[in-house]
């Protein structure tokens, strides 16, 4: 989906992927450090990141942004976005969240970025509810998630791994 928007809190900017964005993407999901955190964790090779990438321009539901870091010497340190954005209903999906650069974590970052785009969801997209999925394994996106305001509704097996699913409302947002 082609957007204009830009989200700032600090030193941290979310601003639309662009096709420039791809291949950094694909190196960041790619890596075994991160790709373990991910439902869907095959390989992505660069032809399947293009189409990926055709195919988000060509969706309505779906907003993917660059998260930069405007303090350190990389400006661009993961990626985060809503999808399944259902305007009628007023809910979305929160996802994708990945700090691709080694430097960048361990900063509180995940829950500064978390924050924002909730809080981008609720007050510029007026949405009512967004939820998420996370392994069950991966404490330290469930505890982020948790410190955000999200409430576990369900735990399930999807693909072989345990799930939580997650619900967020606008009352329960917890604010950088």
């Amino acid at each position: 989906m082609r957007h204009n928007y830009t989200i700032q809190s600090g030193d941290i900017l979310l601003t639309p992927i662009c096709e420039d964005d791809i291949e950094i993407m694909r190196g960041w999901r790619n890596s075994p450090l991160n790709n373990a955190s991910f439902l869907m964790n095959s390989y992505i090779d660069a032809e399947q990141q293009k189409l990926w990438y055709r195919r988000y321009l060509e969706k309505s539901d779906d907003i993917m942004f660059i998260i930069n870091d405007l303090t350190g010497n990389k400006t661009r340190i993961g990626m985060v976005g809503l999808y399944d954005i259902n305007n009628e209903e007023g809910t979305a999906e929160f996802g994708r969240l990945l700090i691709g650069e080694r430097s960048a974590r361990g900063r509180g970052l995940g829950f500064v970025i978390t924050s924002m785009l909730c809080d981008f969801a609720f007050n510029q997209l007026e949405l009512k509810e967004i939820k998420l999925e996370v392994l069950s394994e991966n404490n330290k996106a469930y505890g982020i998630y948790r410190k955000v305001g999200f409430e576990s509704v369900r735990h399930y097996s999807r693909e072989g791994k345990e799930v939580i699913k997650m619900l967020l409302v606008k009352e329960n947002l917890i604010c950088v």
